[in-house]
């Protein structure tokens, strides 16, 4: 918007003498939004705004507080600034509580309060410091209470449970919440293995999208609280939970864990928007696609297109393949699963610790169907095997790691058994500790309670930290040699799910690890190392336009900045599926994994249609997943052109934008370029008939043809009851296997 004096008004008034208010609106945006804050309190007590025709106002106590700590009597100072900012500034005591022992703690809160005509919200940033003179920490909760919650439904960006998306129920739907009686609901922001003081595997409920959405399906309005991924938390949860017998109040409850107050340190600064928007899940997904299109979009010098398909995570060296039926099943890329390294953290060897050839002992099939031990590799055997695929019409994704290294790691002080003439794995184990106590000691990961070595890849392999200068050269080092010695389209990073660890011999400035049974102190945490070691990687990587996957394991969409597709290694499990596909929606390419699923792959392949996400094909020699066979083989032959029809897709984020009557069929939207494609599945019946309305309120141009795609049906098939309106199509059909893929244009 350029002449923004022209098109936004922005209100800063005072309609009362115990509170102030501030509003945006855009003309020609049918939204708006605006806020009363108390006086007294410092608090948010109203959210009111506009949709279409539509106005609400709620009644709510919105402000963030440090857990434990209260607010100095007379000591809330509200000011306005210029463009109509509100400040709000409080000093608070803390007392001792789960994060801390000591007494009579104070701190500053300040909250600012802003118009962005630009996204037709309001930013609310709290900032928080604290002049103690020593370190300390508590959990800094950014809060809305609803008190006029009757009949609202809630939402937020990730899976609530493992149930899988079926003919009656979408894990994309707005939930009635549970009451406080009941169990609070934790929504862990990336899911597994994030918690610093105690990692552990967590799948649902989790938090991908750091979201809160209150939804008035009666009225079609919603707000949304949608939190930003520019900021890093260390750890951080949602709680959201009703009070009262008919859902009268409900809490949603932000917290940031771990930050370090005092002693000088760095501010602590979180930022979050106000949005409202109409009464649909959608509708915040579309603002943050839109506000924060690095963390969403593939990076533009990557020829995404080219990768977007089904994958295979498999041991190819250069065998003979069915080129014809892999097309047919629309297989595009290979994770490389062959092993052309000594050992893990080693993934592709280069001067001075080795030359071509080296000595590889993973087992090895080779191209001649015969299996060694142990063989010697040179750049060139590495990079034929990724020429033959490339000559057959697929692509090739190296095999990264930033995490893993060694083989059978011993203690630094351990006495090393390496005779002259070792040989085979004592020489590789040999010089994988050799080269760990030479020039990568300083990058060990040691377990926060035993000082000791964590162990936790193949080949008793152990953790780095990836952000010590050491070892994120190595990483470097590694990338260089992928791209000048191998023509793959890019590399796959395995294993996040180390992200929830902490290097105690590091400090970040930013973390304090405190728990109710320990002093607190300084660490570096993994989220920080993996986003540094991220950002010059990705930019060396996309430099050479070669694309960055990776195999999430945790999901937390401030990790993603840099990341062009994922292959999700447990994306086969029901939540990670959907955590997967809404990192996704920007056109990120998601492969998800098959643990060896040969059992109802009409519902199996069916979900992976709706959420937009491509499944690993039964791929000769594929590692612990799917492999060929004649009738699995001719099941993925079905649904090959449907996935091919999804290339390039992103997922269509106006809000209503599809719904099947009836709820007879459950139903997604995609688009490519001026193309919508829609995913109907899981219908009451096999070849039960079904109305699909598709809302294309923001489309230009509307459609004029609609065509259907069905599993084990050639080609595209005509559409007898189609109807146009203004900013609908209606479309009514049958389906074949409860499935049908529609192509509008």
């Amino acid at each position: 918007m350029t002449a923004v004096s022209l098109l936004v008004m922005i209100a800063f008034y005072l309609p009362a003498p115990s509170t102030a208010c501030l509003s945006v609106s855009v003309k020609g945006v049918d939204r708006s939004v605006s806020i009363c804050i108390s006086q007294s309190t410092g608090e948010i007590e109203t959210i009111a705004g506009q949709v279409g025709d539509r106005s609400f106002s709620h009644s709510v106590s919105g402000s963030t507080r440090l857990d434990g700590c209260r607010t100095n009597e007379n000591m809330v100072l509200i000011d306005q600034h210029p463009l109509g900012a509100i400040s709000v500034n409080r000093t608070v005591t803390c007392h001792p509580n789960y994060w801390h022992h000591e007494d009579n703690l104070t701190a500053t809160i300040n909250e600012m309060f802003t118009p962005s005509p630009e996204s037709v919200s309001i930013g609310w940033k709290a900032v928080v410091q604290s002049s103690e003179i020593a370190y300390w920490t508590t959990s800094i909760d950014t809060s809305l209470i609803w008190h006029d919650y009757t009949n609202s439904l809630f939402w937020t960006g990730g899976p609530l449970t493992e149930i899988p998306v079926n003919q009656s129920y979408s894990p994309l739907d707005p939930i009635m919440l549970p009451t406080k009686t009941d169990t609070d609901t934790f929504f862990r922001y990336g899911g597994g293995k994030t918690d610093i003081r105690d990692p552990k595997v967590l799948v649902a409920p989790s938090l991908v999208i750091p979201a809160a959405t209150r939804i008035d399906p009666h009225v079609d309005t919603g707000v949304s609280l949608l939190f930003s991924p520019e900021d890093t938390p260390v750890y951080s949860l949602l709680n959201a939970y009703s009070i009262g017998a008919h859902q009268e109040m409900a809490v949603f409850n932000y917290s940031r864990q771990y930050s370090r107050l005092g002693n000088k340190s760095r501010e602590v600064a979180f930022s979050q928007d106000i949005v409202a928007h109409e009464g649909c899940w959608r509708a915040p997904l579309a603002w943050m696609r839109e506000q924060y299109k690095s963390y969403f979009y593939p990076d533009s010098r990557v020829d995404i297109y080219s990768l977007d398909g089904p994958g295979a995570y498999a041991d190819y060296t250069g065998f003979k393949l069915d080129s014809v039926k892999l097309k047919a099943m629309d297989f595009t890329v290979n994770w490389d699963a062959t092993f052309p390294y000594p050992y893990h953290g080693m993934w592709l060897p280069y001067p001075p610790f080795y030359s071509s050839p080296w000595l590889t002992c993973f087992p090895h099939h080779l191209s001649n169907g015969t299996s060694e031990p142990c063989i010697n590799l040179t750049y060139s055997d590495v990079d034929s095997n990724y020429q033959m695929l490339k000559s057959a019409g697929f692509h090739s994704l190296a095999y990264a790691n930033l995490f893993e290294y060694g083989l059978n790691i011993v203690e630094l002080n351990a006495t090393l058994d390496c005779p002259a003439n070792a040989t085979n794995q004592t020489k590789i184990t040999c010089d994988s500790n050799r080269f760990l106590r030479e020039t990568f000691s300083s990058a060990i990961l040691r377990d926060r309670r035993s000082d000791k070595m964590i162990y936790g890849g193949d080949g008793k392999s152990i953790i780095m930290d990836p952000g010590t200068d050491v070892y994120q050269n190595h990483i470097l080092n590694m990338a260089k040699t992928v791209l000048t010695k191998t023509s793959c389209a890019g590399i796959a990073i395995d294993r996040q799910d180390w992200i929830g660890y902490v290097n105690p011999h590091r400090d970040d400035e930013r973390t304090w690890l405190s728990t109710p049974d320990t002093k607190g102190f300084p660490v570096q945490a993994m989220i920080f190392s993996w986003k540094d070691a991220m950002a010059s990687l990705s930019e060396l990587m996309h430099g050479a336009k070669r694309a960055v996957f990776i195999n999430d394991h945790t999901y937390r969409l401030d990790m993603m900045q840099h990341v062009d597709g994922f292959y999700d290694e447990f994306g086969d499990n029901n939540a990670k599926m959907m955590a997967t596909s809404l990192l996704s929606i920007g056109g990120k390419t998601a492969v998800a994994w098959n643990h060896k699923t040969t059992t109802d792959l009409d519902t199996y392949l069916q979900r992976h249609l709706f959420w937009g996400i491509y499944p690993t094909v039964p791929f000769p020699l594929n590692d612990h997943c799917i492999n060929p066979s004649p009738t699995v083989d001719s099941l993925f032959e079905d649904y090959g052109p449907l996935f091919a029809a999804l290339r390039g897709k992103r997922w269509v984020l106006d809000s209503h934008a599809v719904m099947v009557t009836n709820r007879s069929a459950q139903a997604n939207v995609f688009q490519i370029k001026s193309r919508f494609v829609v995913s109907v599945v899981f219908g009451l019946s096999k070849t039960a008939n079904v109305e699909v309305e598709l809302n294309l309120k923001g489309v230009r141009t509307l459609p004029s043809n609609v065509k259907v795609m069905y599993p084990g049906f050639k080609g595209q098939h005509e559409i007898g009851n189609v109807r146009f309106s203004r900013e609908t199509v209606t479309v009514s059909l049958q389906l074949q296997r409860g499935c049908a893929l529609l192509l509008v244009d």
